[in-house]
């Protein structure tokens, strides 16, 4: 028998805490290694909509914006540099927190939840992103968000559950707009509940997909382009 599912929550976000401390102070001091973080920031202080709103990463821009100002609406940075870095860092954290949420609920222990987040969260790539003002980060944590939903379409699979996991991959294609490749996992889910919900329901449950995702990325490219 699992976990109560309010223990979970709560296990969940105690790792988010514990990575959003890491990932605050470890944030890197040198921009060398991503050297576009300093024209991202540059480009949102700046505040012109076509250095904010990136076309191959069109929502990085703009929730970092909103963050940027939002800080110095409060009188927390006079600079962008220092709010995406944290943006980054939190955005990590949640997704540490999303991950081990997904694994502990499917079952497994504290031992294996511990494990595979260590290896996501802890491996080089995510953890030094979860400290740089760049996109990858926010691209990971969608795509974690993505899987969740592309299991629970594969187990439980219903036009709803598949239009939840076509609105997350349109978001992820807003985050990167190389995510467009998880359809390919979409795809998957599609075949794995197939046998289970007949030809009629396959396709409604396909077209509920397409349908959600491509509402989530017409709808901010033509947002972006009129701006």
């Amino acid at each position: 028998m699992g976990a109560a599912p309010g223990r979970l929550v709560r296990e969940a976000v105690l790792v988010a805490a514990a990575f959003a401390v890491l990932y605050l102070v470890t944030m890197t001091g040198s921009h060398h290694e991503a050297e576009d973080s300093l024209a991202y920031a540059a480009g949102i202080r700046g505040g012109h909509a076509r250095d904010v709103l990136n076309q191959n990463h069109l929502a990085w821009g703009a929730l970092g914006w909103l963050v940027y100002n939002g800080a110095r609406g409060l009188g927390l940075a006079s600079t962008a540099l220092a709010p995406l870095q944290v943006m980054d860092a939190l955005l990590g954290a949640i997704g540490a927190g999303i991950l081990w949420r997904f694994v502990r609920g499917r079952g497994f222990g504290v031992g294996a939840a511990a494990v595979t987040c260590g290896i996501l969260c802890l491996s080089y790539g995510y953890w030094y992103y979860s400290g740089e003002a760049e996109v990858y980060i926010l691209s990971a944590v969608v795509l974690i968000v993505c899987f969740v939903a592309a299991h629970r379409a594969a187990t439980e699979p219903s036009p709803r559950a598949f239009a939840l996991l076509g609105l997350a991959t349109g978001v992820a294609v807003l985050a990167h707009d190389t995510n467009v490749l998880f359809a390919t996992v979409a795809a998957a889910a599609l075949l794995t509940a197939a046998p289970r919900i007949g030809r009629r329901a396959l396709v409604r449950c396909a077209a509920s997909y397409a349908a959600a995702a491509g509402a989530v990325v017409a709808a901010a490219y033509a947002a972006a382009a009129t701006v």
